[in-house]
């Protein structure tokens, strides 16, 4: 089901490109999902979490995706450095990371509008997600609501403590 097709985006002078993630791209975001994590959620996870949240990914898990999710990939000069995930069935954002060093350019932001358009163009009235701790004030800025604690439980029975939010990104007609 394609809903969108390559996009450019200028961010900051620079060329980026989001789309569609193909299976050829799921070693390159299983890496950037695990030194993400690494990077950006030690200062609020333990490193047993850290530790058990890696273990749980597997490479292969990004390239045979249910229907109702589509994952979207950042590229500069060929070079993928983010990705996302949109679950049409649950309506919601369940993943949005970069590689380290890509914070702050605006690159996440952008990606999280790609989403929005999407949903929009589906007719998803309201946005939800789950935000890992050190997320939460990123969204917040992005227009995301919410302070309510939520719990995701890692198969190892390791919880990671979330913070659901939501947003309303169309009006209904």
């Amino acid at each position: 089901m394609k809903i969108y097709s390559k996009k450019n985006i200028d961010i900051s002078n620079s060329d980026v490109i989001i789309r569609e993630a193909t299976p050829q791209d799921g070693e390159h975001v299983y890496q950037i999902h695990i030194k993400s994590i690494e990077y950006f959620c030690s200062d609020y996870y333990t490193p047993e979490a850290i530790s058990a949240w890696i273990s749980s990914k597997n490479p292969d898990t990004y390239k045979n995706l249910p229907h109702e999710v589509i994952l979207i990939v950042a590229e500069k000069n060929e070079m993928i450095f983010g990705f996302a995930f949109l679950n049409l069935k649950s309506k919601s954002i369940d993943s949005l990371y970069l590689l380290p060093h890509f914070e702050g350019k605006g690159y996440g932001r952008a990606i999280l509008f790609h989403l929005e358009e999407i949903a929009r163009n589906l007719e998803i009235h309201e946005l939800n997600l789950s935000s890992t701790l050190n997320a939460v004030e990123f969204y917040r800025h992005m227009g995301y609501e919410g302070t309510t604690k939520s719990v995701f439980k890692l198969k190892s029975g390791i919880d990671l403590e979330c913070i659901k939010m939501s947003k309303i990104i169309s009006s209904l007609s």
